[in-house]
């Protein structure tokens, strides 16, 4: 199985609200697709920056950033909430998640941390996709324009090990600007 970021577009439908609350990646769209060198991406609006790994594959619409390995073993999308409600943005993550995911079961409790200097909630999941097991790492980030940026990385369950400090590097990555 692999992970196609054009395959989470084609099969997720964005309701009105999630479209609006996707603004973050909307500036990062600007960024072509395609693989490119490891960089540091801004967003003026959320006022982050994102670290994208050298080789890994980008593609954008007007909602979405979704970012995979060049081997399609895992896939990483960042979306934007207005506002600072975390609730709201765990309740959007999970429709989400639930257009591509099945069987999304908690691995462990959700814990909060200081990310970079912006309180995150983090938490593991597993599920599966199109029958083939999977793991889930999910972060709600509160941005420094009071906006909650959602994170979402699903690695094949076979291929975690091998990606695990990438995916913590990009989550790690992820820093308030200056």
């Amino acid at each position: 199985m692999k992970f196609l970021p054009n395959r989470f577009l084609k099969h997720t439908t964005y309701s009105h609200l999630t479209r609006s609350l996707l603004a973050l990646v909307c500036a990062v769209a600007l960024l072509s697709v395609g693989p490119l060198a490891a960089e540091d991406v801004n967003h003026t609006e959320a006022q982050v920056k994102v670290w994208i790994p050298d080789g890994w594959e980008q593609e954008a619409d007007d909602d979405s950033l979704i970012v995979g390995d060049p081997n399609e073993e895992v896939m990483v999308a960042f979306l934007v909430v207005e506002g600072d409600n975390v609730e709201a943005a765990l309740d959007a993550m999970e429709a989400e998640l639930s257009e591509i995911v099945d069987d999304v079961a908690p691995d462990g409790e959700a814990s909060e941390i200081d990310l970079n200097g912006m309180p995150a909630v983090v938490m593991d999941a597993k599920g599966s996709v199109e029958g083939e097991p999977v793991d889930l790492g999910i972060a709600v980030i509160m941005t420094p324009a009071n906006k909650a940026l959602l994170v979402f990385a699903i690695a094949q369950s076979s291929a975690v090990e091998k990606h695990e400090k990438t995916i913590e590097k990009i989550l790690g990555g992820i820093k308030p600007l200056k």
